[in-house]
């Protein structure tokens, strides 16, 4: 069994990656601001489905971070979109002008990593949580 110490310092560098992932969905949602206010010529996307994003992004920044109970449920609706939309995108890009996006490239490579840190750390935790768990006296049995 791990030490109390060790079981600290392993919750730290879990939090520190959602830390980075959150930091990256704030990023998203810059990027989204930027491109609501200022739109460039050629951009499949309104205004106004960039303005959704960003709250879309900061909403998604505040779970990753506090990661609650239902965030593998939310994220896997999240990640669904997120690789229609971008993986349409990227395809469609591929087949008629050989190239990718960074943007669509970027979201078709990290979202599927951060689903899989958000599931390898929602079952660490429910592992943690049944050890804490009182056992069942011997009386009960």
């Amino acid at each position: 069994m791990a030490e109390p110490n060790e079981i600290a310092a392993r919750n730290r560098r879990w939090d520190v990656v959602f830390g980075v992932i959150a930091v990256a969905f704030l990023a998203a949602s810059a990027f989204h601001a930027w491109r609501a206010i200022d739109p460039v010529a050629g951009d499949p996307t309104s205004p106004a489905r960039h303005t959704f994003w960003i709250f879309a992004d900061i909403v998604t920044a505040a779970a990753v971070f506090f990661r609650p109970p239902y965030i593998v449920v939310a994220f896997t609706l999240f990640l669904g979109q997120q690789l229609y939309s971008h993986g349409s995108s990227a395809l469609e890009a591929w087949l008629e002008r050989s190239e990718v996006s960074g943007g669509d490239w970027l979201i078709v490579v990290c979202m599927p990593t951060f689903y899989a840190l958000i599931c390898i750390d929602a079952r660490r935790r429910a592992r943690a949580r049944a050890a804490d768990a009182p056992s069942e006296p011997e009386s009960a049995r």
